[in-house]
Order: structure tokens, then sequence, then C-alpha cells
């Protein structure tokens, strides 16, 4: 016969475990019933994608945050992927949202991006050619983990970058063609994690270049057929991380490309369609780095090819549609094997 004690501790240990028991379904039934909520939300978000010719991109299909490549997948994968379907497997990474040559183009506007926002997980996110306007922008703010933004849309001057303040781990930024200028840059100067950005054929001038020689990480930065002069050469002179850099078809004359002779990891330079003349090209041999320079459509002369020379790792010098001549860049071809110049 068990005494009173051993019957108040059998007691005690059945209500204990009978309460972690209710507070471990009561756990599982509210983890179990989150993750059918989000499976719902992001199947819901990609059929109103796919509705609008869009593409969205699940972790197994994509090798990295910038390529659409598939893996090779175990055979059981694809089954269970068939089987259960592919919103209870994997989180969507990549939405695609195109409108050029779309035929249903008007419909892919503001309303689409209240679900692409419901998709936490987005590191990767294109929207070019549709209707989606600054509206439609807000929601940017809530892609906490996105890595890669290309957009071009029909947002309104000053407030269409604004959505981007909070995003923070962006690292590629692509806004050419788009209504982007000088304010609008202003927005984007939080996002100090930036690795590439693109601002080819916008409004932006030489005063944005104290926001720019805020990004510090850039390794690519195109500015090509903006409104910029020799003035921003200073500022972009100061991001001694840049690999890649394009000044093409602006107001560049060359007087001032001193400025960028900090830049020492510069690999690939792009003057095509400014001012430079031989002066410029002179300043340009003292990169150490620089394995490939775009000169075409410039004013340089032969006496440029004697400069080429000087940079000892360059591998290829355009020079087409300039005062170069065919037979001194066969000349000097003879000379420098290791070195090609495209040229007349």
């Amino acid at each position: 016969m068990q005494s009173p004690t051993s019957r108040n501790r059998l007691t005690n240990w059945l209500r204990f475990s009978v309460r972690q028991m209710i507070g471990g379904v009561f756990l599982f039934g509210s983890i179990g019933g989150w993750l059918i909520a989000q499976e719902r939300t992001q199947r819901l978000a990609v059929a109103a994608i796919e509705s609008y010719e869009g593409r969205a991109v699940y972790e197994f299909e994509t090798d990295s945050d910038a390529k659409f490549d598939m893996h090779e997948l175990p055979e059981w994968f694809e089954h269970t992927v068939e089987l259960v379907g592919r919103d209870h497997v994997a989180n969507v990474v990549a939405v695609e949202l195109y409108g050029i040559e779309n035929s249903r183009t008007d419909q892919a506007d503001d309303s689409l991006m209240e679900p692409v926002a419901k998709l936490f997980r987005l590191k990767r996110l294109t929207i070019r050619g549709t209707q989606i306007s600054d509206e439609g922008l807000r929601n940017l703010a809530y892609l906490k983990d996105l890595r890669f933004l290309e957009v071009s849309c029909h947002w309104q001057r000053h407030k269409g970058l604004v959505y981007l303040k909070n995003l923070s781990n962006l690292q590629k930024l692509y806004l050419e063609t788009s209504p982007v200028d000088d304010a609008d840059l202003h927005c984007a100067a939080n996002n100090r994690s930036l690795e590439v950005l693109d601002l080819s054929h916008t409004n932006i001038t030489s005063a944005a270049g104290p926001v720019l020689a805020g990004f510090r990480k850039l390794r690519d930065l195109n500015l090509g057929s903006t409104k910029i002069d020799d003035s921003i050469l200073k500022d972009i002179g100061s991001l001694e991380s840049l690999e890649i850099l394009s000044l093409a078809d602006n107001r560049i004359t060359g007087t001032r490309l001193q400025g960028i002779l900090n830049l020492k990891s510069l690999k690939i330079l792009y003057l095509n369609g400014t001012d430079v003349t031989d002066r410029g090209v002179k300043i340009l041999a003292k990169l150490p780095a620089l394995e490939e320079v775009f000169l075409d459509q410039t004013s340089i002369t032969d006496a440029s090819l004697a400069f080429l020379e000087q940079m000892p790792k360059c591998k290829r010098f355009w020079c087409r549609q300039t005062r170069v001549t065919k037979d001194a860049v066969n000349k000097w071809q003879k000379k420098q094997s290791s070195k090609r110049v495209i040229g007349p």
C-alpha cells in the first residue's frame, strides 16, 4: 500500500507529464499551423506572379543569388517535389517580372507587389517594363533579405527609391533607364553594403559624387550615358574597391583623370564616347591593375599606343572609330603579341 507521500509524488508527476504533453502538442501544432500558412501564402503569391507571366525561382533551382541555373537534383527529391508540391519543400528566392513584349503588361501593376512582399526569403527581384509605380514599390520595405534588385518602373521623382532605405542587405542595385536623379540617389545612401550599382541612362549628375563616395564596398559602378563630367572623378577616386567602372558616353575630357589613380584594383574601364585624348591615356597608364580599357569613339591617336606599352596587365585595348590608324595597330601588334588592340 502506497503512502500519501508516494501518491502525491505520482500525482504531481502525472500532472507534469500531461502539461508537458499538452504544451508539446500546442507547440508542434503552432509550428505546423505556421508552416502551413506560410506554404499557402507562398503558393498564392507564386500563382499571382505566374498569372502575370512572371517567374518565381525556388531554392533548389538556383546555385546563387544571381544565377538561375538548375541543380542536378537527386531523383528522390524530384519525386518528393512532384508528390507534395514545390511550396512544401523550398522557399522562393527570386522573382522576375517583365512587361516588355508582354500582351498582359497592363495587368502587371501595383497590386502584384503585395503578394511579392510576402515572400520573406526573397533574395533577388527583377521588375522591368511593367506598370508598377512608386505605390507598388513601397512593398520593397518588407523584403529585408533582398540581395539583388533590378527595377525600371514609372515611379514619381524623389519617391520611388525611398523604400530602399531599410534594405541593409542589398548588394546589387540595377536602375538603368529609370527616372533616377541626384535626389533619388540620396534615398539609397544607407545601403552601405552595395557592391554593384548601375545608374546608366539615368539623370544622375556630378552633384551625386559625394553620395557615390559613401558606397565604399562598390566593385562595379556604371555611370554610362548619364549627365556627369570631369568634376565627379575625385569622388569616384575614393572607391578603392572598384574593379569595373563605366564613364562611357559622358562629358569626360580626361583632364582630371588623376582623380581615379587611387583605384589600384580597377581592371576594366569604359571611356568610349567621351572626349578623352592621348593625354588622358598617358594618365591611365599609371593604373597598375588595368586589364581592359574601352576608348572607342574618342579623339585618341597613334600616340596612345606608346602609353599602352606602360600598362603591364592590359590585355585588350579598344580604339574603334578613333584617329588610331590601321597601319599603326598592325605594327604595334607585331611587337606586342600578349596585348590585343581592337581598332580600325
